[in-house]
């Protein structure tokens, strides 16, 4: 792993996967249809949760523009690790993306992914984060997936206030049943 990472722009670098987590989900929307959410009168964010919604959105686009100067590091076991968890990842992010635009506008989504997890995508795209780190064997881009796993945890506070304010007790006896991330982190 790198402390500080080898600069240089160039058409294989880390922005190849940064798009790519992009793409993904938006193929995946197009071939089984997206529905966006009908809105729900959303709670006022609270002074802290400004601050950690505006230092979450910081951080990933820190990382977007970070990832056009990082060359991906090709002879090495972290780039296969890293290949692997970025196929998890999207993965996940698929198959929540589904489970989110294929559930009734009305209805709370509860099923495939979010029998085990109340935030797949969020989670997903830690996952795709750290994998990048992996694929240019940077530390630096490890330690803003990190701070992207924790500063969600915050963010998702707010959300849960609105799915709460919408579904009530159905929300609370999901919440309580459904871990947060997933089994193995349990916020």
């Amino acid at each position: 792993m790198n402390f500080i990472d080898k600069i240089e722009i160039g058409f294989l670098n880390l922005w190849i996967f940064t798009v790519l987590s992009f793409i993904i989900p938006t193929i995946g929307r197009l071939i089984y249809g997206s529905k966006t959410k009908k809105t729900i009168e959303k709670p006022e964010l609270l002074p802290k949760e400004k601050i950690t919604y505006y230092c979450w959105i910081i951080i990933q686009l820190i990382l977007y523009v970070y990832s056009i100067f990082i060359p991906i590091i090709f002879d090495s076991i972290t780039f296969y690790i890293g290949l692997i968890i970025f196929l998890i990842g999207n993965t996940i992010n698929l198959c929540g993306n589904y489970n989110f635009n294929t559930t009734e506008q009305d209805q709370m989504v509860k099923k495939g992914m979010y029998k085990i997890s109340r935030n797949p995508e969020y989670f997903s795209f830690f996952l795709i984060y750290l994998s990048m780190g992996l694929l240019c064997k940077s530390i630096i881009v490890i330690v803003i997936s990190i701070l992207h796993l924790i500063l969600y945890q915050f963010v998702t506070n707010y959300e849960e206030r609105m799915c709460i304010k919408k579904w009530g007790n159905e929300y609370l006896i999901y919440k309580n049943n459904t871990a947060k991330n997933f089994w193995f982190i349990l916020f």
